[in-house]
């Protein structure tokens, strides 16, 4: 017999991250991670699959005791680079591992206390350039004033913290005030060349194909003006560690992001917005000319889609950030840019317009590498019963079907039972067309009435999609039904209605959402009118708390990561001062009255609905005096709620926490809609 997934089937889940292919096509390598129960980490390895396999035939490649990532091949193939953390309590460094002779053992090109983020290889082979974090010695490790003599000679403790800077802080990363990032270059022999240093931070590297040159991000400037814009550059500096200041390319004044040298030279290809801080605004794929010359040009305009995997997921991991990767001829660009519920990979001309080389209806492409000579493509494909496998493809056959070589969790899901997504649209306020998804639950009976849930995704600007989703099947298997649906302000479905939440949270979005559940009840009979439960993280935990203050029809619900006070969460949360500033209409001095009227607290005496709030002592988005509040203010009007606090960990819990403190997560949430539902 079958059964449902129970709670602890997180530590029975494989998921496939990064995927990279062997210059000649004939290899595949993929990051494969699991949760270890007993030792409460995330272990992950290196795994190799023959393109030209079949299902099952995927080997172990690397043994490490902890984490792997970014596997990425050298070009000439006889190398295999990646991230490792093998020292306990150590940070990730760079290491290699032979491809070809009799083999060998990986050995690291990097050492430290500080952990290598990101690398690419030079064209030939020899070199890496690469991303490590550091102190920013300068000025008392840039926390101090500039004259002030309380120096470091003067400290009678060090764990006294001074913060000069508006950004200082960040989810997952604690106290970046006194932390940059900078690049170096690496030999196979280990030896180490500084290409950057100052009061600012750089990312990306990609070399030039003559490898004399290194393009990279940066945003740089007085500190005052760079905190307040979300605006990166693109810049180019000689890869040989020489003199000279690096070479501004014209990006535009918005994020410049993911750059890729094109074959001859010629042009830089990016991905971001000309535009600063417009939150939710499309990141684009656009070239600019390497030599400086000419405005930068948008590819991908007639798409209307942000570049990117845009659906989210709450059994991932592995995935670094994709790049555009130029065609072999130089004639195209190929990127993810999620459409709907899809992640399609598409191919973008440099004159014509963009068409899909991996279809993905109904699926995500996750991951994506090519051979050097662009004629085998290699895919992390997931979709609504399947987190993720490696396939191959042949992206040059348009009707082609990409084959699948791994089956990571079929042994696992031979065993339960899933409850497939059924996708649907109906109207939301003002008509507007909405995309959601119903999942009846498991072992349902005809003429049977069941209690519906609605989940809420985070963001806003972020959306769900045709992709496997642990939650949700936990919640079908425990006989409930699940409605998650992409209300105005999701991506996916263009700039116009991505950028509709802004200055509206609260307002069309909520309609959107509780319509959703009036369309939902009208076309599925076996859902119970009277056992209605509402779930939601992040922007979607906020819209937990607004729904419970405007209506009563929900018998339960479950609030994380949540926002309760607009007026507090700008001035603690490590984006509010500039995300929600953005979407808010400016600070609240200037929109007290709006700030006031959308936060759940100024309504909660209106709450009725058994409320369990969970949330992060850790987390620096949208901090723990949120829920804090809002729980005194539930228990001071003596309603029904619970507060469950998470020590040492941050925004990302229910995505990437500590896998015990996920599994407690999924208990507490399942025993309170069993409690009230």
């Amino acid at each position: 017999m079958k059964r449902g997934i129970r709670p602890d089937d997180l530590f029975r889940i494989a998921m496939i991250g990064d995927v990279a292919i062997s210059p000649d096509g004939g290899t595949i390598c993929f990051v494969r991670t699991t949760m270890d129960r007993e030792e409460n980490a995330y272990r992950s390895d290196l795994w190799v699959v023959p393109s030209a396999g079949m299902a099952g035939e995927a080997t172990q490649f690397t043994h490490g005791p902890r984490t792997v990532a970014q596997p990425r091949w050298s070009p000439n193939g006889r190398w295999l680079a990646f991230l490792a953390d093998r020292e306990q309590g150590g940070r990730r460094q760079l290491w290699i591992i032979p491809t070809v002779g009799a083999g060998g053992e990986a050995r690291a090109l990097t050492s430290g206390d500080d952990g290598i983020s990101d690398f690419a290889w030079s064209l030939d082979s020899t070199r890496l350039a690469f991303v490590r974090g550091e102190k920013f010695e300068a000025g008392n490790a840039g926390t101090l004033a500039e004259g002030d003599t309380a120096g470091d000679e003067g400290r009678v403790t060090d764990d006294v913290v001074t913060v000069t800077r508006i950004r200082y802080k960040g989810d997952g990363a604690g106290f970046t005030n006194a932390r940059r990032t900078h690049l170096w270059t690496v030999d196979l022999e280990g030896q180490e060349v500084r290409l950057t240093e100052g009061d600012h931070s750089n990312t990306a590297p990609g070399w030039s194909p003559d490898c004399r040159s290194i393009v990279f991000v940066s945003k740089r400037g007085p500190a005052d003006e760079a905190d307040h814009t979300d605006g990166t550059d693109l810049w180019i500096i000689a890869s040989d560690g020489s003199t000279g200041e690096p070479r501004k390319l014209p990006t535009g004044d918005g994020p410049a992001d993911a750059p890729a040298w094109s074959p001859d030279g010629r042009l830089i290809a990016f991905v971001g917005d000309t535009r600063a801080n417009t939150a939710g605004g499309n990141d684009s794929l656009w070239v600019v000319a390497a030599d400086g010359s000419g405005a930068p040009r948008n590819l991908t305009a007639a798409l209307d889609l942000s570049m990117g995997l845009g659906v989210g997921a709450d059994v991932r991991a592995g995935l670094s950030a994709t790049r555009p990767i130029w065609s072999p001829d130089g004639d195209a660009l190929y990127t993810l840019a999620s459409t709907r519920g899809d992640t399609p990979l598409w191919r973008v001309p440099l004159d014509g317009e963009p068409t899909r080389v991996v279809e993905a209806r109904g699926q995500q492409v996750q991951s994506f590498a090519f051979c050097a000579a662009g004629t085998t493509l290699a895919v992390n494909l997931g979709d609504n019963l399947n987190p993720g496998d490696v396939y191959c493809a042949n992206p040059r056959d348009s009707r082609g079907t990409p084959r699948r070589l791994t089956a990571v969790n079929d042994a696992f899901f031979a065993e339960i039972t899933l409850a497939e997504p059924e996708a649907f649209e109906y109207a939301g306020a003002e008509g507007w067309p909405i995309e959601g998804w119903l999942i009846k639950p498991i072992g349902h009976q005809e003429g049977e009435r069941y209690p519906l849930i609605l989940a809420i995704h985070g963001g806003p600007h972020a959306a769900y999609g045709n992709l496997f989703l642990f939650d949700f099947q936990l919640l079908a298997a425990r006989g409930w039904g699940v409605l998650f649906t992409n209300p105005r302000g999701s991506t996916n479905y263009g700039e116009k209605f991505t950028l509709a939440s802004n200055d509206d949270w609260g307002g069309g979005d909520y309609h959107d959402l509780i319509l959703g559940v009036d369309a939902a009840i009208a076309r599925a009979p076996w859902i119970d009118p009277a056992r209605l439960g509402v779930t939601g993280g992040s922007y979607g935990g906020y819209m937990v708390n607004w729904i419970v203050t405007q209506t009563d029809r929900f018998g339960a619900a479950v609030t994380e990561r949540s926002i309760c006070n607009m007026v507090s969460k700008w001035g603690t949360s490590d984006i509010g001062y500039i995300g929600n500033d953005l979407q808010w209409g400016g600070p609240p001095w200037e929109r007290m009255e709006f700030y006031l009227d959308r936060s759940p607290l100024t309504h909660v005496k209106n709450v009725r609905t058994p409320l369990l709030i969970i949330h992060s002592e850790r987390d620096f988005r949208c901090l723990v005096e949120q829920g804090e509040q809002f729980y005194a203010a539930l228990k001071y009007l003596r309603r029904t709620a619970e507060f469950v606090r998470f020590p040492d960990e941050g925004h990302e819990l229910s995505r990437s926490g500590q896998p015990l403190h996920r599994l407690e997560r999924l208990r507490r949430i399942v025993g309170w809609f069993e409690k009230y539902l």
